[in-house]
């Protein structure tokens, strides 16, 4: 009886431990994936500011692009004279996004404000 307790206990504790692994490995992986989100989102506007500077201007709507770690979606808008709006959506796979708004002046070539969306 001892022995059938004993091992259910180390069948239990190496259970939980591979449960424990899995998990510790895959919160690594989630918290990656969203940063490569974050900084696909970030070089979304960088890339539509630099094809804008290079143009001279580019057709407002959206824009794509197809990186390494994942797909950039833009949009550009003209707010006033001088000014565009930039939306970016960085998109990792399978779940992972995140958005992003800059308003970008074109003759100071600087960008004016940067915010996070949800």
């Amino acid at each position: 009886m001892l022995v059938l307790f004993l091992s259910s206990m180390l069948l239990l504790q190496l259970t939980g431990g591979m449960t424990f692994t899995s998990l510790a490995k895959k919160i690594p992986s989630n918290d990656s994936s969203k940063l490569q989100a974050k900084y696909l989102a970030e070089a979304g506007v960088w890339l539509t500011i630099e094809k804008w500077e290079e143009l001279g201007e580019i057709a407002a709507g959206t824009h794509s692009y197809s990186l390494p770690n994942g797909v950039v979606e833009t949009s550009i808008r003209a707010t006033s004279p001088g000014v565009i709006e930039l939306r970016s959506i960085g998109y990792v796979s399978p779940h992972f996004k995140d958005k992003l708004l800059a308003i970008y002046d074109l003759s100071a070539k600087k960008i004016l404000d940067w915010n996070r969306q949800k």
